[in-house]
């Protein structure tokens, strides 16, 4: 806090600046030298020792970077007054959130608007005051973008969601920026507070995008591939990384080595335009690690969120690791176990997956459960016209435990005739599938199905497999 103090109220008196720290305040905590004052005078220039401007004669107002304006009401002078240290207050802002409406500015034609979400967005004060003379309020967001060259970009703000101070509320606000595709640091400050940045890749919306963010243990820094530009940046520094497609086909790679962790949370928006619905926006994680909550719009990997929405195909790569999916985790398409990892597939888990490779790990499907032997617990989707695109691998030292349930490959996909699509079955006991290679590909589906399949009842479509893959 600073304060302008002075002991004339004569036009001709004399100011002190004094910094208040209430860390060494003995009347606010208790642990304080009580024979320490809390009030500092700060070394001021020349010019202003010498205005001979009395305290009411000053305005202060907060700059969004931590420094503070200050103004003399009789001559022209301005001072900046920069602290020796920012402070993180309880009121510090928080970024939870940054999404692309796709709409322009309505005064600025140049410009796209976002939304901003987060918390203590105007801050825990109006800012500066001087009784009812003079009101300096800077109680509402400014956001600013960084780009990957350090050029920072002011953004202007509206639609506040409040004005309150130290609210405990999610608030919102809007800002347009006319920055273009690219990787940002955006922060958002109030009354000169700054919020820890969010790590901000904005994608093209005029083409198909292919980005990748690579977590490196050894340095400690996030690395980001996108619109062919390359960057990195300290994990400490961050505390959330947004990724927001476009309104093409988006593709995310993330990548998590071993011993590194997810370090920071990660929310990817693959975006989701009427204009072209048969886009197909990709989510790949390739991670060393332990997965829990799996679920349809995200997961914890190593006790950090990964929060996905608009994506179509989730791939992922457990190398080393666990995965515990839930039973319903939406876009999942194709699984691969690595280096002894394993994957849980619950009760009732009922999704149709494209892919799953087991490499020198196992994979429990279901627990056994002899009133659930007639359910199937997994079942591998191939596309109509390429059988091919549902395969199941299991290499030779892995091992696919069915339990008392059953795992049904269907290649093809049902037409008119449900005759039409060829199935192939993995059923045991007690007995694990181990490796013998990839399942066979029966080639597409004739007019009428094999004379095997030429049942009356619609489950003797299948075709029993006992003891091996």
């Amino acid at each position: 806090m600073l304060l302008a103090v002075g002991n004339d109220s004569s036009s001709t008196g004399t100011t002190t600046l004094l910094e208040y720290d209430p860390n060494t305040d003995f009347y606010i905590n208790a642990s304080a030298d009580p024979n320490v004052s809390p009030f500092v005078a700060v070394t001021v220039p020349a010019d202003f020792a010498n205005a001979n401007s009395p305290p009411y004669y000053l305005r202060f107002v907060d700059l969004p970077d931590g420094q503070i304006l200050i103004g003399g009401y009789l001559n022209s002078h301005l001072w900046l007054y920069t602290p020796d240290s920012v402070s993180s207050p309880p009121w510090q802002p928080v970024i939870t959130g940054v999404t692309d409406t796709h709409q322009a500015d309505p005064k600025w034609s140049a410009a796209y608007v976002y939304t901003l979400t987060g918390l203590s967005l105007n801050g825990g004060s109006e800012g500066a005051t001087f009784g009812d003379d003079a009101q300096m309020a800077t109680n509402y967001p400014i956001v600013a973008l960084t780009d990957v060259n350090g050029h920072v970009h002011y953004a202007h703000t509206f639609n506040w969601s409040g004005t309150g101070v130290q609210s405990s509320a999610v608030e919102t606000t809007s800002f347009s920026s006319d920055v273009g595709p690219g990787t940002y640091l955006v922060t958002v400050s109030a009354n000169g507070v700054v919020s820890a940045p969010v790590l901000f890749v904005k994608s093209d919306n005029s083409t198909d995008n292919s980005d990748s963010v690579t977590y490196n243990a050894d340095t400690g820094d996030v690395l980001v591939s996108a619109g062919g530009v390359n960057s990195s940046y300290p994990a400490l520094l961050l505390s959330r990384i947004i990724v927001e497609g476009g309104t093409k086909r988006d593709a995310l790679t993330v990548t998590v080595p071993e011993g590194s962790g997810l370090m920071v949370p990660l929310d990817f928006d693959g975006e989701f335009d009427q204009a072209h619905p048969n886009d197909s926006n990709t989510l790949d994680v390739e991670y060393h690690g332990d997965v829990t909550s799996a679920t349809a719009s995200g997961f914890v990997l190593d006790g950090e969120p990964i929060t996905y929405r608009n994506v179509q195909s989730l791939t992922v790569g457990v190398n080393g690791g666990s995965f515990a999916a839930a039973a319903d985790v939406g876009s999942l398409a194709a699984v691969t176990i690595n280096d002894y990892g394993t994957v849980t597939f619950p009760r009732g888990f009922n999704q149709d997956l494209a892919v799953l490779n087991v490499y020198a790990g196992a994979v429990a499907v279901m627990p056994s459960d002899n009133s659930t032997a007639d359910q199937y617990s997994l079942t591998l989707n191939g596309v109509a016209g390429s059988p091919s695109a549902a395969s199941l691998t299991i290499a030779a030292t892995g091992r696919l435990d069915v339990g008392n349930n059953r795992v049904l490959v269907k290649y093809g996909s049902p037409s008119a005739d449900p005759m039409s699509t060829i199935y192939q079955e993995i059923q045991t006991a007690t007995t694990p599938v181990h490796g013998r290679g990839r399942l066979p590909v029966p080639s597409a589906p004739s007019a009428r199905p094999p004379r095997h399949l030429r049942r009356t009842r619609p489950s003797a479509m299948l075709t029993r497999r006992t003891g091996g893959a």
